[in-house]
């Protein structure tokens, strides 16, 4: 019997296979979180699609650096320290009523960890 995770994980191979065969595929994957970017990476291997030589891969937040593959993933790093800061200044500023009524924009950089698994498009080498 079929698990509904091999199900998800057949399903996924289906369209990654599909997207690769595309007459314009993409030349990078972008993942959101550790588990997408342990799908993509198992999905690219059983396909044979090497990485960074034939796609490039870049997560958020996720898993910056698996040993088992001799990967280190490039990451976009938030500054979660950073954000908790700010939101509890402004929280506290609302509580002592000395907020202004506008609204304000805070921008907070995030951090770019570089690893092995970007490179320039396969025909731009």
């Amino acid at each position: 019997m079929q698990s509904a995770l091999d199900d998800t994980e057949e399903k996924f191979l289906k369209v990654l296979t599909h997207v690769l065969a595309l007459d314009d595929p993409p030349t990078a994957f972008f993942t959101v979180d550790s588990g997408a970017l342990l799908s993509l990476l198992a999905g690219l291997t059983k396909l044979g699609v090497r990485v960074p030589e034939d796609v490039s891969v870049v997560t958020f937040e996720g898993i910056p650096y698996l040993p088992s593959l001799g990967v280190r993933v490039s990451t976009v790093a938030i500054p979660a320290y950073q954000i908790g800061y700010e939101a509890s200044r402004l929280l506290i500023e609302q509580i002592e009523g000395v907020a202004p009524d506008e609204m304000r924009s805070i921008q907070i950089e995030p951090e770019i960890l570089y690893g092995n698994t970007v490179a320039p498009p396969p025909g731009n080498r």
